[in-house]
């Protein structure tokens, strides 16, 4: 091999390398650095885990029992908030149609929202007093956090 040949290969080893370094240090910076919101539980779930004398995971288990019912109405919602903007971007405005497709959405976010309200409600009346403080402790904290997050201000636990 010609010796312009060598450095050829030597300049693409050193790129090909400094990639491959690069890439190894992103990985392994991005595996000991987890986002604080990733790397923690939800405030109410935390809470939650503190109740001894409910079922463990007994929250989870019963939001998770939720779903089934839930998931319908959600993507009937969304399905009413897409054709509710593709009706505010059609040529011809509607505003009747569109109305009342954002009804239908708000209508179903509510009747959702409700559900899970009393799923809580249902779950808090098979607690002690003192875990059910446990509880509201975190339900405060969670709505706190999502205040702070929609004011733009960074949510602490």
């Amino acid at each position: 091999m010609s010796d312009r040949g060598l450095r050829i290969a030597l300049g693409v080893s050193l790129v090909v390398n400094v990639f491959v370094i690069g890439g190894v240090a992103g990985a392994l910076y991005m595996q000991t650095h987890k986002p604080a919101a990733v790397a923690a539980n939800p405030p109410l779930f935390r809470a939650c885990a503190n109740m001894a004398s409910a079922p463990p995971n007994g929250f989870r288990t019963m939001l998770c029992a939720q779903l089934p019912t839930l998931r319908p109405i959600q993507q009937d919602s969304r399905k009413a908030k897409r054709q509710a903007m593709e009706l505010l971007a059609a040529p011809t405005f509607d505003r009747a149609a569109a109305g009342a497709a954002l009804d239908r959405a708000r209508a179903d976010d509510i009747k959702a929202r409700a559900q899970i309200e009393n799923a809580i409600l249902d779950y808090a009346a098979t607690l002690p007093a003192d875990k059910r403080g446990h509880l509201v402790d975190a339900l405060r904290g969670n709505a706190r956090r999502r205040a702070m997050i929609r004011q733009g201000l960074p949510a602490s636990d």
